[in-house]
């Protein structure tokens, strides 16, 4: 008569404490899930952004030793024209401009912020802040491990002209900056709000490269 009742009582539901755990366990796990997936998403946004801006420069220079001639609203204004693209990056801004050198100077000339003169584009590519915003951009001489920060108001043009397949590095304020030689290569690092990194660097080669 007294098993009956017994069997009832091994058989019975979770106590408040173990579904406490459960719960708990749960709610952890949930948690790193999320994270990791946030983590993950974010990793794929700067990677792309990292592609994106590989992908600029392989058209420059794609453009500049194939000889595309510019749009109709981009003239060149010296002849005989060498063709010419680079691109510009601020040590203010987040944002960098794609530019066509019409001039022969390998320099971004015009306003980058209204996209005047050579800048290409009806505006400077802007990055999503929300997924990741370039966070600095460096240039190496020959031998150099430290570098050179770009900051402030200065600027970094790199340009690659016909026949030529290497970049050209100018440096220093917009309206001051000057050619710099023994350059190695330059980097600019994008970083996403949690810290995940994506870097590209161009080299005086030419080569272009992803890193993480």
């Amino acid at each position: 008569m007294n098993k009956f009742p017994q069997k009832i009582k091994r058989n019975r539901g979770m106590t408040y404490v173990e579904l406490i755990v459960v719960l708990s366990i749960f709610s952890v796990i949930t948690t790193v899930s999320l994270f990791n997936y946030r983590k993950f998403q974010q990793k794929v946004g700067v990677k792309n952004l990292a592609n994106e801006m590989a992908l600029r420069f392989i058209e420059a220079q794609k453009n500049a030793s194939f000889g595309r001639y510019p749009t109709s609203d981009k003239v060149p204004t010296i002849s005989p024209w060498k063709p010419s693209y680079g691109i510009m990056f601020r040590g203010n801004s987040q944002s960098f401009f794609p530019y066509v050198d019409l001039n022969g100077n390998k320099l971004q000339t015009g306003s980058p912020i209204l996209c005047q003169n050579e800048c290409q584009g009806s505006a400077p590519l802007q990055l999503p802040s929300a997924v990741a915003s370039i966070t600095e951009v460096r240039f190496f001489y020959v031998g150099d491990n430290v570098g050179t920060v770009v900051s402030g108001n200065n600027t970094l043009h790199i340009s690659f002209t016909r026949p030529d397949t290497g970049a050209t590095f100018y440096y220093g304020t917009f309206a001051g900056a000057t050619l710099v030689n023994n350059i190695d290569y330059a980097q600019i690092t994008m970083t996403s709000p949690e810290g995940v990194r994506a870097r590209v660097t161009v080299s005086a080669s030419g080569r272009i490269q992803i890193l993480n």
